[in-house]
Formats: structure tokens, sequence, C-alpha cells
């Protein structure tokens, strides 16, 4: 699992970016939860797979490990 945190939409608030490359049958997958007054929040966070930033589908993408920073 690979954490961070940026604000990316340059709205003052950051957003967590919550990687894990076990998920999609170790495709990975990487979470991204919006970022509140106080704190991230969970309504409205979205999550990204590997097809959806343009990375192939398959065993060993590893998107949300060594490949998280390459999305942020």
């Amino acid at each position: 699992m690979t954490v961070s945190a940026g604000d990316v939409y340059k709205d003052g608030k950051p957003e967590l970016f919550v990687g894990a490359t076990g998920e999609n049958h170790f495709n990975g997958a990487v979470r991204v939860f919006s970022g509140g007054s106080s704190r991230p929040v969970a309504p409205g966070s979205r999550m990204f797979a590997a097809v959806s930033v343009g990375l192939p589908q398959q065993s060993g993408t590893l998107l949300g490990g060594a490949g998280l920073l390459w999305v942020i």
C-alpha cells in the first residue's frame, strides 16, 4: 500500500491518494479522497484502475505501488 497527499485541484484542500498494488487481480488501483475543510472525505472519492490511466490491464501492472507517483 502507498499513501500520498497533495493539492492537485489547487483549491487549498489536499487530496489523499491510497494505492493498493494487490487490488484488481494484482493490476493495482488508486483511490483518491477529496480534500474537505479539515480532512479528506469519502463522499465523492474516486478509484482509478490501470486502464483508466492508460496502462495495460495485465497482472503485474502494480498501479498503486511504484506506479502511484506517476499518476499524481
